[in-house]
């Protein structure tokens, strides 16, 4: 009897101890997006798929125009209060397209960098307005771009990770909020900081299905999860391998920065962001934060002053100390 209770306090002090470190992760986490959403100028990457995509819209202006006119839900998840990173300082009335691609172009080729505004662009741009630019391209240009992304779609989002979503609905009708990250504790939310408007955050309206193999993988480890695999990262590497031009490091930091974009936003975790990187070629290991991130962001000062507030998650060990519990923790 002593020995039964015994071992039913130790596993819940163990229980106990997985919640905290898993909080404090997910606390880590929202901190280092917080963190390097204020540095734009560590992502160079992110400004040259702007530019391509600048070059894009001016040269295809008229059939971009027509696809405005026809498509309402583009306008919508560039403007409305809903999406994180939506357009402001839009006046007029009524909004034209006209007008939103000159917004776009505006925030895309700004001096100041809205990391939130910019990948939002970049997302909606090759989720809506790319494959009509194509479709209204000559038949040879058209034939090799269309096979060019279908072999990319399908290495990105292959069978095993998207099978099944590995999440479910929760709450059909989740508050905005100007909350940021994906922090879970009363406490923490208030060390993160807010965004200056409020928006949906796929945090209050999914949970993680524990029935998922993305949920099985993960027992035992302290990984932040927030709504599974990340298809928005897809969608966004797709864009950066189709019309980038990246090399290898630009990729992997256009990747962080696709991080900071959905984790700011309170959509996706590391994790969730990384596995689907990987996909194309990005270094990732659980929980081995110090390796995941390129050497671009690393030789920086940022990151000499970040990770020595945060040094257990940065440690050449880190992935042995702070992946799991170990049996006597």
């Amino acid at each position: 009897m002593f020995r039964t209770k015994q071992k039913t306090m130790t596993d819940e002090l163990k229980s106990v101890q997985q919640e905290i470190k898993m909080r404090h992760k997910e606390f880590f986490e929202s901190q280092l997006a917080y963190r390097l959403l204020s540095h734009p100028e560590l992502f160079p990457a992110v400004k040259k798929i702007s530019g391509s995509i600048c070059y894009l819209i001016t040269q295809n202006k008229e059939i971009l125009l027509k696809i405005l006119a026809e498509n309402k839900i583009i306008s919508d998840e560039l403007l409305d209060e809903k999406y994180y990173g939506r357009l402001k300082s839009i006046d007029s009335t009524p909004v034209t397209g006209e007008i939103i691609l000159q917004k776009i172009l505006e925030v895309l080729c700004s001096d100041k960098i809205n990391l939130s505004q910019i990948l939002q662009i970049h997302m909606v741009f090759i989720h809506r307005l790319f494959d009509e630019i194509i479709n209204f391209s000559d038949s040879n240009t058209m034939r090799e771009i269309t096979a060019r992304k279908a072999a990319l779609v399908k290495q990105l989002f292959p069978d095993a990770l998207f099978r099944d979503r590995a999440r479910k609905e929760i709450n059909t009708s989740p508050s905005l909020t100007r909350q940021l990250g994906i922090t879970r504790h009363p406490v923490f939310n208030k060390l993160v900081g807010m965004s200056e408007d409020a928006h949906l955050r796929a945090l209050d309206r999914f949970a993680i299905d524990q029935g998922s193999v993305f949920y099985k993988n993960t027992i035992g480890k302290i990984i932040p999860k927030v709504a599974g695999p990340s298809g928005h990262t897809g969608a966004l590497l797709l864009g950066a391998n189709l019309y980038g031009n990246l090399t290898s490091e630009e990729l992997h930091q256009y990747t962080i920065a696709c991080f900071v974009f959905l984790a700011t936003g309170g959509n996706h975790s590391f994790h969730e962001v990384m596995i689907v990187a990987q996909q194309v070629g990005i270094h990732y290991r659980e929980n081995d934060y110090l390796h995941n991130l390129p050497s671009s962001i690393k030789d920086t000062e940022f990151f000499k002053t970040f990770s020595a507030e945060f040094p257990q998650y940065f440690q050449e060990n880190d992935i042995e100390n702070y992946s799991s519990l170990s049996p006597g923790a």
